[in-house]
């Protein structure tokens, strides 16, 4: 099994920084990198890309803490209404991804710029910062499992789990080389325009729903569910649903 890591805080002078923070920081900023650098190999505008990289982690780390809120612990905000500006206190994955694209959506339509093309140099910066960002989750056990001794299991204080969390960050390990090799042709529409947003919507989906069901139910602030499913489970069915819709209609281009 995994051992349970418990990282102290980094400490400067009178301040303290906690692992997650750091790691989600550190994503950030490699990820601008990385999407600089993917956009002149499709022959992107990079200062396009750098803006939509930084109001995409704006708007996506607000709108995953207040999804995190209203959908997942509503008693929070209800407790607490200052709350609604505490992101550090609770975040969703799905909140940030949905509300990242809308505001990179409007972004781009704002300033005439095509989605498809930057969407596809967004997702694929996107697994990198996944990476840092889940192996951040990993270090403050943020999505404990159920009980488990599954041989990938963490030792967590009360006995072995799922750590959610860090199955995630292990899935980084396929993510990251299926958007390098959808992305292996450097020509901007090889392959279609949309094509590797698309593809990462199921890759990201698929097993993202079935994790959902090891997530525990014997903790206090379990997360909620709808008809048996939690908040993130509907998200993974609208990203098949909207990835289906696209591949079909490509097809339907393609044979006519």
């Amino acid at each position: 099994m995994v051992p349970y890591l418990d990282l102290p805080p980094l400490r400067i002078g009178q301040h303290e920084f906690g692992s997650f923070g750091l790691l989600v920081w550190a994503g950030i900023i490699v990820g601008w990198f990385i999407a600089r650098w993917r956009a002149r190999q499709v022959g992107l505008d990079p200062h396009v890309v750098s803006s939509l990289v930084a109001v995409c982690a704006f708007f996506g780390l607000l709108g995953s803490h207040w999804v995190y809120l209203f959908a997942y612990h509503p008693e929070v905000f209800r407790a607490n209404p200052w709350s609604l500006i505490q992101i550090w206190q609770g975040m969703s994955s799905y909140g940030g991804m949905f509300s990242a694209t809308l505001a990179g959506a409007v972004y781009l339509r704002w300033h005439r710029v095509p989605f498809l093309p930057y969407a596809d140099v967004c997702v694929f910066t996107f697994t990198h910062i996944w990476f840092f960002g889940r192996l951040g989750c990993t270090t403050v056990h943020d999505h404990p499992g159920c009980p488990s001794q599954f041989w990938l299991a963490v030792k967590f204080p009360d006995g072995p789990r799922h750590d959610l969390g860090f199955y995630e960050w292990l899935l980084c390990f396929l993510w990251i080389p299926l958007v390098h090799w959808l992305g292996r042709k450097k020509q901007i529409d090889s392959p279609p325009r949309g094509t590797l947003t698309h593809a990462m919507l199921i890759a990201y989906a698929v097993p993202r729903f079935f994790l959902d069901y090891l997530r525990a139910t014997d903790l206090p602030g379990c997360d909620v569910r709808y008809g048996g499913l939690t908040p993130a489970q509907y998200g993974c069915i609208a990203f098949v649903l909207l990835a289906l819709r696209f591949f079909m209609r490509q097809k339907t281009r393609q044979e006519a």
